[in-house]
């Protein structure tokens, strides 16, 4: 079956998507990247950097939706999650799916915070002879920072995935998606605390291919100690690039030397400064 894959990134986000962005096409050969990028930014680098993968690897830049129901997207925990800023960015991600439906028949979303350790072909597969959506869940983890903050989520979801990486079934998406997702929310503006993914998951319950967490390990699961993960997905505050001084406690920690291992391939692409933290950050493990 064909399958593509996408990403959103934004200009302030270049180093992390050079990463992102070319370990998966290293590991999946067959499976071209669209990169919708923020129209107006500088993408030199990022085009360099992916040169060597010809036309498996596409940018395509364009204005991201900026609907006014943005403004009124909030609660008391919103910034803990999310911000202002990130909406648009959010949104088109849900343009994206609703775009390239016709594009394949497996439609994949990767985030820009990870690391491709192997390829994803029996998620791809899943998706297609399941005609579900194949992601990891993320229903254990929101659960427990729910009952942290003393919430209840905001409608009734058993299977809760999270959208980092999601594997799609063309024939689910519609054309209409973006329009759909601008009713979600107004329809629960003060009640979301991840906007594009709360939409997803309220949509398409019902309709989750559980996969292994290996393919999008976020060490939120009690197996995170498997030994041959396909996907890192740095989530939170903690990411190789981002982390803060002192010694890494989280349990990605175990990751972050892979991550900067893998920066060295790519120096000549990236900005000192990345590569400054990356290696500090690992160094600190």
């Amino acid at each position: 079956m064909r399958a593509k894959a996408f990403c959103v990134i934004d200009p302030d986000y270049i180093d992390a998507a050079i990463i992102a962005a070319g370990t998966f096409l290293k590991f999946n050969s067959r499976i071209p990247l669209v990169i919708f990028a923020e129209a107006g930014g500088n993408y030199r680098r990022l085009r360099l950097a992916l040169e060597r993968y010809g036309n498996r690897a596409e940018i395509r830049e364009t204005a991201f939706p900026d609907m006014p129901i943005f403004d009124d997207v909030k609660n008391q925990y919103s910034e803990m999650f999310f911000s202002r800023e990130q909406m648009p960015a959010f949104a088109m991600r849900v343009k994206a799916l609703a775009e390239m439906r016709t594009e394949a028949e497996v439609i994949v979303n990767i985030d820009m915070d990870t690391l491709t350790l192997n390829h994803i072909t029996p998620a791809i597969e899943a998706a297609a002879e399941n005609n579900l959506i194949a992601a990891v869940s993320e229903r254990a983890n929101r659960d427990n920072w729910l009952r942290g903050l003393h919430l209840a989520d905001f409608a009734e979801m058993p299977d809760y995935y999270n959208t980092g990486f999601a594997a799609y079934p063309a024939g689910l998406l519609t054309d209409d998606l973006l329009r759909e997702y601008a009713a979600f929310l107004r329809a629960y503006r003060e009640k979301l605390f991840c906007p594009e993914q709360d939409f997803l998951n309220w949509k398409y319950t019902g309709m989750i291919f559980q996969l292994p967490p290996a393919y999008n390990l976020m060490f939120t699961d009690p197996a995170y100690t498997i030994t041959a993960p396909r996907i890192i997905h740095y989530i939170g505050r903690a990411k190789p690039w981002t982390a803060a001084p002192g010694r890494i406690a989280s349990k990605c920690g175990h990751y972050f030397p892979r991550y900067a291992a893998e920066t060295t391939r790519w120096a000549e692409y990236l900005t000192p400064d990345f590569l400054r933290i990356t290696a500090a950050s690992a160094a600190r493990v």
